[in-house]
């Protein structure tokens, strides 16, 4: 235990006030809180010592384990000033806990950073009035904030202080131990407050051990000799990491080049640098998913102290139990259900946050070895571990056969997937040189013999150190090692003892040195797999676990198996190839019958365990197809277990091994093809293959042709149609799927007529996908009926779900108040049924909605909340969406740069079942960019043409025009102009891309002078002049319609009129907050003023233009800087003529 001594004179100004700045209503307490006070005790002289480089990650570590305390102690953080937090706490006990936590952290990071950073903490219990407690002012109002605060001040660095009440009430609840401190004056009282001390044990700063996996193994019977310049390479990313980078190292090579051999020597050096070092490995035949992240995450959680435990976990444990179910000992929030779509985002955040809060003390070092067995879902964490945004120091070192890994291969793909985002440090290993080869020789036989035997061995072995080590040995165990006069002869190939040329052929001769009983059972254990069991192995063999310890004691011996540890009774080929070699060696049909005697002899000795179900499929897969009713009974279940387990790919391949049976399977479990062609569709969609998952849930549909399986058609639309009960929204733009309107019309045709809510449903669908169709009527129509049968059941759910087609079926300009009711309603049917789903669907129509009629607070409301929902469910496709408004919301405050960041990070869903959505989003909000701020490129002119094209008549040949305008290619831009006639503007769908649709062409006719278009445009502009125009669901906001009433009615040559719009249009903008548009509409301004040239309006003019100019220098609008020369050119000419009048 330890105690520092109190303080009794602060030496640090509170910057707590002294009073309470209580609201009138005070008095209305709301119960007791408990608020802790927490701050850097002389921060400022602390911070000087570690230089200006290091401030920034000293606060931001402290802020991080701070934050991940309180979350675990599920504490509201009230209040930052500074380096100084108010947190409260629903009862005493949490914020005690939590105080230890951080303190304890902060003790262990100061050790292992340079600096010390003491925390001083004070707590205190008291009534606190509702508003004071939500306060969003920034101040501490509430009286047991005051308190804590006090003894915060009064606290010495790593000391905890607490008020008697809070030590009576928590010493009586909790383990810890208090020690009276001294008295503190409370200003406005007459006693002294007693102060109490909360002991804490430092404990011992231990990192974790270099995890068993990297250490040195019996098989590396040498030194580690070469690989200078790998090591270095190696050292130079680990550099970076130390750093603050977030860094990935592939190290590949064939196998035995020595790729473990490498990550081992180097984890010990990182280790000795600080390093906290997790490591996993894949195999081949593994059935746990994500295995190499749950060995890596289990060996630093299970023993790790409860009070660090809280703080690297961040409040969330269910998050990892997942991956580590020991975690949900003593946790009962583990056992909180989120929505499906959610939980694997929440585990693989779960995951990045853990490894985050590791590095924020130590820089981690994290080796997955054997890559190229990951299943996809173990690649997919390790791309969103290193994706993150979140600061981390962080090197992970992959290693993987590179002979085993082709194009298509899934690390291939997210190799790429990864390079498009962040760069890759790769550690290509070859053969040993011949000094090498020399220097191991020297270790192993205790001299040099010449050169040329080095060079010998290394060409026989093509340097394979694994192999070079095994032949060495050989010559060394044989005698001839001893023999100069022979090796120096170079008699190795007469001797019988040289390596072989195929790496095969001398595994086979490796294994022939054991007894016949021994290779006999490692021909079985081959089967089993890399590991193997000694029960299974007992059963096929037919002898007792006892006798097979005995006889594999050869092979273990020679280092081809070995013991697994902690799991008595189980072992493990040390190299791969061993296992490889030995189950090639069977005949066909003996290779067979073993496996399934395999099968047999798991489901005699596991008959409960879900484990083994993938096994179970995969060895009865092998056997013969007499067995494909168990392939498909225990492929089901093992696809099943793994969609439970959010191992979407694992679930594709028990479920395709599943259908692949089914043709010779006697017995289904009445399981039909369309039935695992629906589960495999589910798991594609959810791995985010969309295009596999429509492939599959078409095929379902076709095998329900002609049998009135409408429960399953309609599944199997619904499923072609999108993930989730909002499908829709995500639908191709401008393109009508034919092929899904075809299956949803089958579906509707072929439900039963009793299933009511299942048709409102496919009616609902049918409606938004015939969106983009010219046939609107039918659309409303079956929206209108979805609702009605939805209202007549009495679903909640269903009527929220009609609701949100019928908001797509009329989202346009024509139907806002219509649309605006419907967002409303679902946001009321599901707060009142607490469906958090519905709510978002709610909030993402109202912010869509609120964009084009509302206050910028109003919009701001409905993205506050909607954010809350999507952090509070950790849904990652709608990530997307909040990424897509803070792109809208930065082009209004005209932070472009941070526009683009976030609408690049858009693109990280691009491998989700939304990635269409994102690509979509990313596309429209960087075109509308570019013609936006004027830097136009060759390759956007390049894709507005092939759009244009494919699309025609569409917005993209009016952008494309706007986009040669504002080159200046004048009689192009007129030409693709002259493609939609005035006549025909009244021709343009009136959907949600209507209004920003005329805008963007009302900006091309202003800039052309085309008058033609001006007046028709103005027509059917006019009667929207209230509204805001946005494109689609909030790519972009083109701001208050009026502004391009106003730039119409200046090319018809009324500036009066202009003036009046713009006018209204730079309130709006205003209220937008929006500095672009702004800018923007005063350029306008100045134009209409500049051609009504009245008394006093060139001046205006000059001042308008000065405004304008001076926010487009400092948002780089490069365009309209130009725009706003040429204006100033003509308020010039034209004062030039007049002064020569």
């Amino acid at each position: 235990m330890t105690r520092m001594q109190s303080r009794t004179d602060a030496d640090e100004t509170a910057t707590l006030p002294s009073e309470p700045a209580f609201p009138e209503d005070a008095d209305e307490a709301i119960g007791l809180v408990t608020c802790l006070v927490v701050d850097l005790a002389e921060s400022s002289a602390v911070l000087e010592q570690l230089g200006e480089g290091r401030v920034e990650a000293s606060r931001n570590a402290y802020l991080t384990l701070l934050r991940n305390a309180v979350g675990a102690r599920r504490g509201r953080e009230l209040s930052r000033r500074g380096d100084r937090v108010l947190v409260a706490f629903d009862v005493p006990t949490d914020a005690v806990g939590c105080a230890v936590a951080v303190l304890r952290a902060a003790e262990r990071h100061s050790r292992r950073q340079a600096g010390r950073l003491d925390l001083r903490i004070g707590i205190q219990l008291g009534e606190a009035n509702e508003a004071a407690m939500t306060s969003e002012r920034g101040e501490f109002i509430a009286r047991p904030a005051i308190g804590a605060g006090q003894l915060c001040d009064a606290a010495a660095g790593g000391q905890i202080l607490v008020s008697g009440l809070v030590s009576a009430l928590t010493h009586a609840e909790a383990s810890f131990r208090f020690e009276r401190s001294s008295l503190l004056d409370v200003p406005g009282s007459i006693d002294p407050m007693p102060t109490f001390e909360v002991l804490h044990e430092v404990l011992p700063d231990e990192r974790p051990p270099l995890p068993t996996g990297l250490a040195v193994r019996p098989t590396d019977r040498s030194s580690f000799v070469g690989r200078d310049a790998e090591r270095e390479q190696l050292r130079a990313s680990w550099a970076a990491a130390a750093a603050g980078e977030r860094r990935l190292v592939l190290a590949l090579g064939e196998p035995g080049i020595g790729k473990s051999r490498l990550a081992a020597e180097f984890a010990a050096e990182a280790y000795a640098d600080g390093a906290v070092v997790l490591a996993g490995r894949s195999f081949e035949e593994s059935v746990v998913p994500y295995q190499p992240f749950v060995e890596a995450l289990r060996q630093h959680l299970v023993d790790c102290d409860p009070f660090e435990l809280e703080v690297l976990l961040g409040g969330d444990p269910a998050a990892l139990v997942a991956l580590v179910p020991e975690l949900a000992t003593g946790h009962q929030e583990v056992a909180t259900v989120v929505p499906d779509e959610g939980e694997r985002y929440r585990m693989f955040d779960g995951v990045t946050r853990f490894l985050a809060t590791i590095s924020v003390s130590s820089p981690v070092l994290l080796v997955l070895d054997d890559l190229q067995w990951a299943d996809p879902a173990t690649l997919l964490l390790l791309k969103h571990v290193l994706l993150d945004p979140r600061p981390a120091s962080m090197l992970i070192l992959g290693l993987y056969r590179d002979d085993e890994v082709g194009m298509s291969h899934p690390l291939t793909r997210m190799q790429a997937a990864i390079e498009r985002e962040t760069a890759i440090d790769r550690v290509t290993l070859s053969g040993l040189a011949d000094t090498d080869v020399a220097a191991m020789l020297d270790e192993i036989i205790g001299w040099s013999p010449p050169m040329d035997v080095a060079r010998g061995l290394r060409e026989k072995t093509e340097g394979n150190p694994f192999f070079l080590q095994e032949v060495i040995h050989q010559l060394h165990e044989s005698g001839i090692a001893t023999d100069r006069e022979r090796l120096v002869r170079g008699q190795l190939a007469s001797d019988g003892l040289g390596v072989p040329a195929r790496i095969r052929d001398f595994v086979a001769q490796r294994l022939q040195r054991l007894a016949p009983a021994a290779l006999e059972i490692l021909g079985v254990a081959a089967i089993v797999g890399t590991e193997f069991s000694l029960d299974i192995l007992a059963v096929i063999l037919g002898v007792e676990p006892n006798s097979i310890v005995d006889d594999l004691e050869g092979a273990v011996e020679a280092g081809l198996v070995g013991e697994v540890p902690a799991r008595a009774g189980t072992y493990a080929f040390t190299h791969a190839l061993f296992q490889q070699t030995l189950h090639e060696g069977h005949g066909d049909n003996r290779r067979a019958s073993l496996h399934a005697r395999v099968a047999e002899a798991i489901e005699t000795l596991r008959p409960d365990d879900p484990a083994v179900l993938s096994d179970l499929a995969r060895h009865y897969a092998l056997a013969t197809g007499h067995y494909a009713g168990k392939v498909v009974h225990y492929g089901v279940a093992a696809g099943d277990r793994a969609m439970a387990g959010m191992a979407y790919e694992d679930a594709i391949e028990e479920y395709t091994r599943a259908i692949d049976a089914l043709p010779l399977a006697p017995e289904t479990d009445g399981l039909t093809k369309a039935d695992l062609l629906i589960r495999l569709g589910e798991a594609q969609t959810r791995a985010g293959d969309a295009a596999a998952a429509k492939e599959a849930f078409l095929a379902a549909a076709e095998e329900c042709a002609g049998d009135g399986g409408g429960e399953v058609l309609a599944e199997a639309a619904l499923g072609y149609g999108g993930t989730g009960r909002f499908g829709g929204v995500f639908d191709p733009y401008l393109v009508m799927d034919e092929t899904l309107v075809g299956l949803l019309d089958r579906a509707i045709e072929a439900c039963p007529p009793d299933d009511e809510a299942t048709r409102a449903r496919l009616m609902g669908r049918l409606a938004q996908a015939l969106y983009w169709s010219d046939d609107k009527d039918r659309m409303r129509a079956l929206s209108r009926e979805a609702l009605a049968i939805a209202r007549r059941i009495g679903d909640p759910t269903g009527i929220a779900y009609a609701l949100h087609s019928q908001h797509v079926a009329l989202w346009g300009p024509d139907h806002v108040a219509e649309v605006r009711a419907a967002a409303e309603e679902m946001l009321q049917l599901g707060e009142s049924t607490g469906d958090r789903d519905i709510q978002l669907m709610a909030h993402t129509w109202l912010i869509t909605d609120a964009l084009e009629t509302d206050s910028i607070e109003k919009v701001d409301g409905y993205i506050a909340g909607y954010t809350r929902l999507v952090e509070e469910l950790q849904l990652p496709h709608l990530l997307g969406y909040v990424e897509s408004i803070k792109a809208t919301r930065a082009h209004l405050e005209g932070r472009f740069d941070d526009m683009a960041r976030s609408a690049r990070a858009q693109l990280a869903l691009r491998d989700t079942p939304y990635g269409v959505s994102a690509e979509r989003a990313y596309q429209a909000q960087m075109r509308l960019l570019e013609l936006d701020i004027g830097r136009i490129r060759d390759e956007l002119v390049e894709d507005l043409v092939a759009s244009a094209k494919r699309f025609p008549g569409s917005v993209y040949g009016i952008m494309l025009s706007l986009a040669l305008a504002t080159l200046g290619r004048r009689e192009e831009a007129l030409a693709e102009l002259a493609r939609l006639s005035p006549d025909e503007l009244t021709s343009i769908p009136r959907d949600c891309m209507w209004s920003s649709t005329l805008a963007m062409l009302a900006r091309t006719v202003s800039r052309l002078g085309a008058v033609e278009y001006a007046q028709p445009l103005y027509d059917l502009l006019w009667p929207y002049a209230e509204r805001n125009c946005l494109v689609g669901g909030g790519f972009m906001s083109f701001g208050p319609i009026s502004r391009y009433l106003g730039m119409l009615a200046t090319t018809l040559g009324d500036p009066d009129l202009a003036l009046d719009h713009l006018e209204h249009a730079l309130e709006r903008c205003t209220d937008l907050g929006s500095r672009s548009l702004v800018a923007r509409t005063r350029m306008e301004m100045a134009r209409a003023l500049a051609r009504r040239a009245a008394d006093g309006d060139a001046e205006r003019a000059q001042t308008l233009l000065d405004e304008a100019d001076r926010g487009a220098a400092d948002m780089g609008m490069t365009a309209l800087s130009d725009t706003i020369g040429r204006i100033r050119a003509e308020l010039a000419a034209a004062a030039s003529e007049v002064a020569i009048r």
